[in-house]
C-alpha cells in the first residue's frame, strides 16, 4: 500500500489550540489528503494535495469536546488515493490565558442605595461562565476577608470604611478566575432620643423630647413617636419625622409613673427607649407643704424637675395644703407619689446635735429636721450639690453637702444648727 512504509513519517510543528500548527507531508507525486479527528469531532486540513508543507490553525471551538481537559488528544489522519491511510495521535494544549468569565456585582439590600455599617447589608452576586465547553464547579464569595461560598451571598458591614470585595470561580478543567474592587461603607449609629423636662399644666403633660438618626450621605431618615404601654395596648403620639429634632408634646391620659417610651426609627431599624415621666416638685415657702408636679406655675412656688422614679409613698405626718395655690402635698392627691429611701436615722432626735458628717449616697436627699433639740416643731428640707431648698421654718442652716456626706453642726457650735431626724435619698 502507498503509505505502509513507515520510511515516510508525518512531521509535525505545533501544540497549541489557536496558534498555527505546521505539517510535512511526504515527497510523493500522488496527492494526498490530510484530516484531523478529536474526539467526536472530525475534519479535513487539505484534500488532494501534493503540498509538502501545510499550515493550519486549529480552532479553540475544539476544546469544547473535552470540557474537562487543558491537554486535548487529537489525531492527524493522511489518506492517499488508493485508501491506505496513516494516523499520527498528537496533543493540544488550551491556552492559559483561557480562564472562566467572571462578573461581580455588590447590590445594597436596605434600599438607601448606599452601603451602610450596622444594620447595613450588601449582596455580592458573581456571573460567571466556562469558556469552550468547560463548566463552573465552585464560586468563592468574600467581603472584608469573611467567605462565603456560591453564586449569591448577603453579607455584614460591621465597620465603616473601605472594605474589600471579591469572587473567585473555579471551572471544570481547573482553572480559576478572580474579580476584586472596594466599596465605601458609610457610618450609621442607631437612632437616638429622649425625654427631657415633663410638666402638667391643665391635666396635659407637656414633654420636651429629642431625637437624631445618623445622615448616611442624606438618604436617612427618622419617625419619632411617643408610646405609652396601657395594659396590653399602647397610645401612640406622632412626634415628627427629620434626622435631627427636638420639641414639644401634650401627652394626655397618662399618670405620674407611667412607663413611657420613645419610639426613633429609621430606614434601617427601629429603637425604643424607655423613659420615665419626671414630674415636677414643688417646695412652697413659708409654711406650706413639699409636693410634686401639680401647681408648679403657681405664684410663690419654686418648681424643680426631678429625675425621681414613681411609686407608693412612705412619708407620714406631712403638712397639709392651706389654699388652692399651695402644692399639693405628698400623702394627698392623684399626684402624691414619691419613692423616697431612708438613708440615716437620728437615734436621739430629741438631744443636741454636735458636729458630724453622715454618709449619704445619690445627688438628691430630702431631709426632716427639727430646728433645735427638743422641739416638737418639723421642717423639710431638700438638699443637693449645688445647695438646698427650705419648706417651713427652720434654724439659718441645716446642713451643707460635701462629697459623701452631708454635713451637720460645727465644732463651735454643734447646737446652734438644726437636729436633722431622719434623711432620705430621692430615687
Amino acid at each position: 500500500m502507498y503509505l505502509s512504509s513507515g520510511r515516510y513519517p508525518l512531521r509535525i510543528r505545533g501544540d497549541t489550540l489557536g496558534e498555527p500548527v505546521t505539517f510535512g507531508l511526504p515527497r510523493r507525486e500522488k496527492k494526498l489528503t490530510l484530516a484531523y479527528r478529536c474526539g467526536e469531532r472530525e475534519g479535513v486540513i487539505a484534500e488532494n494535495t501534493t503540498r509538502e508543507e501545510i499550515l493550519w490553525t486549529p480552532p479553540l471551538e475544539l476544546a469544547e469536546a473535552f470540557p474537562e481537559k487543558s491537554v486535548l488528544p487529537i489525531a492527524w489522519i493522511l489518506t492517499a488515493p488508493d485508501g491506505s491511510r496513516r494516523e499520527e495521535r498528537w496533543e493540544l494544549k488550551l491556552p492559559a490565558d483561557i480562564l472562566p468569565e467572571l462578573q461581580l456585582e455588590a447590590e445594597d439590600v436596605t434600599g438607601l442605595g448606599v452601603f451602610v455599617q450596622g444594620p447595613g447589608r450588601l449582596r455580592l452576586r458573581a456571573q460567571a461562565q466556562g469558556r469552550y465547553g468547560a463548566g463552573i464547579r465552585k464560586i468563592l464569595l468574600s467581603c472584608g476577608g469573611f467567605p462565603g461560598e456560591g453564586e449569591s451571598r448577603i453579607f455584614d458591614l460591621p465597620e465603616p470604611g473601605e472594605v474589600t470585595v471579591s469572587a473567585r470561580v473555579w471551572d471544570s478543567r481547573g482553572r480559576s478566575a478572580r474579580r476584586e474592587t472596594s466599596l465605601s461603607v458609610l457610618p450609621w449609629e442607631p437612632p437616638k432620643g429622649g425625654l427631657g423636662q415633663i410638666q402638667e399644666k391643665n391635666g396635659l403633660y407637656l414633654a420636651q423630647w429629642w431625637g437624631k438618626v445618623s445622615d448616611v450621605a442624606g438618604k436617612n431618615q427618622g419617625t419619632f413617636t411617643l408610646v405609652v404601654p396601657k395594659g396590653e395596648k399602647e397610645l401612640r403620639f406622632p412626634l415628627g419625622e427629620g434626622r435631627e429634632l427636638a420639641g414639644q408634646t401634650g401627652v394626655t391620659k397618662v399618670s405620674a409613673g407611667d412607663r413611657l417610651i420613645l419610639e426613633a426609627a429609621d430606614r434601617l431599624t427601629t429603637v425604643r427607649i424607655p423613659c420615665l415621666l419626671e414630674p415636677f416638685l414643688d417646695i412652697c415657702p413659708g409654711d406650706r407643704a413639699l409636693g410634686i408636679g401639680c401647681r408648679g406655675d403657681r405664684t410663690g412656688a419654686l418648681s424643680l424637675g426631678l429625675p425621681v422614679s414613681m411609686g407608693g409613698n412612705p412619708l407620714e405626718d406631712l403638712a397639709q395644703a392651706q389654699a388652692d395655690t399651695d402644692a399639693l402635698p405628698l400623702g394627698q392627691g392623684d399626684r402624691r407619689y414619691l419613692r423616697p429611701r431612708l438613708l440615716w436615722e437620728n437615734q436621739t432626735p430629741r438631744a443636741d446635735f454636735p458636729a458630724g458628717r453622715v454618709p449619704a449616697e445619690g445627688k438628691l436627699f430630702l431631709i426632716e429636721a427639727a430646728p433645735k433639740a427638743d422641739s416638737g416643731d418639723t421642717f423639710w428640707e431638700l438638699g443637693f450639690p449645688g445647695g438646698c431648698l427650705r419648706a417651713g421654718e427652720g434654724a439659718e442652716r441645716t446642713f451643707a453637702y460635701e462629697e459623701g456626706a452631708l454635713r451637720f453642726g460645727t465644732t463651735e457650735k454643734g447646737d446652734g444648727w438644726a437636729v436633722p431626724r431622719k434623711i432620705y435619698a430621692l430615687l
